[in-house]
């Protein structure tokens, strides 16, 4: 797009601009034509009234009703009343945010016909130009007729350009009133685009059409040669594909679900360093130190790398391996941004898988500097425990506990979630998905965690065996969300279906809900490896476990065609070859000719489809293509 930068409003970065801050690379760009049609811009119902009074709302101390008595035009109108003292009487449109779709830098004209209950009533018709977030930004307001008592009258019509930046118009119809109960009539109300002044009912109002919708590349500035004091701007700019392609972008399942739930105070280690670190990091958006070995006692080791997680991340783990429950080593990461505290909410989540058979270890504690702690641990048993300990006495005050036993070598999830409410915390322990336990007891609140000790206690309880994703979190997490997780690491989410997968990964990068329209998928997800991933890459991995369409259409939506929905579907329109400008041509090549075909998915058998008629008349076109799908049935399906 070539746009005029005399002024400087299109200068990327500049402060000055009208436009700031908005001129910037990357920014959601759409380009429409809007098509005014062939009269009112206003429905039906807006304009004559003959159905409803749709798109109308009455104004401060005003009603408004439809009534079937004196009409201008067909047989109803709108009538204003006047409910509170006296003043001023007045309806108006809605519809998008503010109004009714509008054009920038257009002329437009609207006027009414009214029916005054009282002589000396003055008539209006107001034009108000709106942005796109529903801000007024300019008005203009038409003259006035009165004496039109028992007869209608067609008030001056108001012309007006819309300024640059209107998305919306609101028509307002105003009738001086002044005594309450005071009744006026209006019809025969229109809006026409360029200056048109003639009334016609029943024109649904402008169609905006797509031409363009994607993000922004590039806003250089030229200052053209010999050209006085002007200078252009060459805009570029990608489809929203760009938008799905960012290189790197996503990380696995469990990480992406984890971080959707990081609230303002939280931290989330994966531990998935490598080979030689001596660290872990916190991959929220939150500032917090990272996690670094400490030894207790002598002897042991801690092996970031040689571990792995739940498997379905396609991350290591570190392995911890003290020599005694006294002696080894830990990692102690202190919290800058704390957890608890004013949210009077936390939740503590883990991945666990012990070596041997190890009791009364810790997997994970939160520590408030008074010593009060959150903890998972495993019991002398052998089972899951979650608890709080308090730093002033240094007794249990909640005592949550599984009677399962997860010392098993098996990978486990656990989750405990703290929350407080009229003098009592309430937690709850999952362990693998399900609650497993529940205990409250009498308190003031949660105090705030300052520091995270992840496989042991201070000088006691080291863990041996592998810790993985290990999150804290000031909020109490649903158990839809805390299965969410666990299934995001215990099978990568299998058992979605298309639709619903795609929807997941546009929450992961934040496309809207509105910019998306997905089709109720027919095939069903298995686990979907997606570390390291550009959106795109994961996004067309489902559209093959589907064999659908996947892409943005004219509107912008990102767009999810299922495969039945190409299934024996009867043409919209038939055309004769005489009605197609240009020639019509068969492509008689073989390019995307395949006769020997097999799907694989991870873990299932391989389906293959033969069509030996093609490969006697052709010869032997053989592809092949693996899916994350959910079933050898979806696999035989694509």
């Amino acid at each position: 797009l070539p746009l005029d930068n005399s002024d400087g409003r299109f200068t990327r970065d500049l402060a000055t601009s009208p436009l700031y801050p908005n001129v910037r690379n990357g920014r959601r760009i759409r380009v429409r034509s809007i098509w005014p049609g062939a009269g009112n811009l206003l429905s039906a119902n807006q304009a004559s009234l003959e159905t409803s009074t749709a798109g109308w709302v009455a104004g401060a101390d005003s009603s408004i009703a439809r009534v079937s008595t004196d009409a201008a035009d067909g047989t109803w109108s709108l009538q204003l009343t006047k409910t509170v003292g006296a003043g001023t009487i007045f309806a108006n449109t809605t519809g998008g945010t503010g109004g009714i779709a509008a054009a920038a830098e257009k002329s437009y004209t609207a006027g009414a016909s009214f029916r005054a209950a009282t002589t000396g009533r003055g008539c209006q018709v107001r034009m108000v130009f709106s942005d796109v977030a529903g801000a007024d930004i300019s008005d203009a307001i038409g003259g006035s007729v009165t004496d039109q008592v028992g007869n209608y009258n067609v008030t001056p019509t108001v012309t007006a350009t819309s300024p640059a930046g209107t998305r919306y118009i609101t028509i307002e119809l105003r009738v001086n009133g002044a005594a309450l109960s005071e009744v006026h009539r209006v019809d025969k109300i229109f809006l026409r685009c360029d200056g048109v002044t003639v009334f016609e009912a029943g024109i649904g109002p402008a169609v905006a059409y797509p031409r363009f919708d994607g993000h922004t590349n590039n806003w250089p500035t030229q200052w053209v040669k010999d050209a006085v004091e002007y200078a252009e701007a060459q805009l570029t700019a990608t489809d929203r594909f760009k938008r799905l392609g960012r290189p790197g972008e996503l990380r696995s399942l469990l990480e992406e679900e984890v971080l959707r739930d990081a609230t303002v105070a939280s931290a989330y280690f994966p531990l998935s360093e490598p080979d030689g670190s001596t660290s872990a990091a916190s991959i929220t958006k939150q500032i917090q130190d990272t996690a670094t070995i400490r030894q207790v006692g002598s002897g042991g080791d801690l092996e970031f790398g040689a571990g792995t997680g739940p498997g379905t991340d396609g991350l290591s783990a570190p392995m911890f391996t003290p020599a005694t429950a006294t002696a080894g080593k830990y990692l102690l990461a202190q919290l800058a941004t704390p957890v608890g505290g004013s949210s009077n909410a936390i939740t503590l989540e883990a991945w666990f898988a012990t070596e041997g058979a190890p009791t009364s270890r810790a997997i994970a504690i939160l520590e408030t500097a008074a010593g009060s702690r959150v903890e998972l641990v495993i019991d002398a048993s052998g089972n899951l425990q979650g608890s709080t300990v308090l730093g002033s006495d240094g007794a249990t005050y909640l005592l949550t506990t599984s009677a399962a036993t997860v010392n098993d070598g098996h990978t486990h999830h656990a989750v405990l979630t703290l929350s407080y409410s009229a003098g009592t915390v309430t937690g709850r322990l999952y362990l693998d998905g399900p609650q497993v336990d529940t205990d409250t007891y009498s308190s003031s609140g949660l105090g705030q965690c300052f520091t995270l000790r992840l496989g042991g206690r201070k000088a006691s309880n080291l863990f041996a065996g592998t810790i993985s994703h290990v999150a804290a979190h000031s909020a109490v997490l649903s158990a839809a969300r805390i299965l969410d997780h666990y299934n995001a690491g215990a099978n990568g989410l299998a058992g979605e279906r298309t639709d619903q997968r795609l929807a997941r990964l546009a929450d992961y990068i934040a496309i809207p809900t509105a910019d998306r329209n997905f089709d109720v998928g027919d095939g069903t997800m298995g686990a979907q490896s997606t570390s390291g991933q550009e959106p795109i890459e994961a996004f067309r991995e489902v559209g093959a476990v589907e064999d659908g369409q996947l892409f943005v259409a004219g509107d912008g939506d990102l767009t999810f065609h299922k495969r039945s929905r190409r299934y024996n579907v009867t043409p919209a329109v038939t055309l004769t070859g005489s009605q197609i400008m240009g020639d019509l041509v068969f492509p008689g090549e073989d390019t995307d000719l395949v006769n020997d075909f097999t799907v694989t998915r991870p873990g299932g058998s391989p389906a293959r489809y033969i069509d030996q008629d093609s490969i006697d008349e052709f010869g032997l076109y053989r592809d092949s293509k693996e899916i994350p799908a959910a079933t050898d049935a979806a696999t035989f399906s694509a």
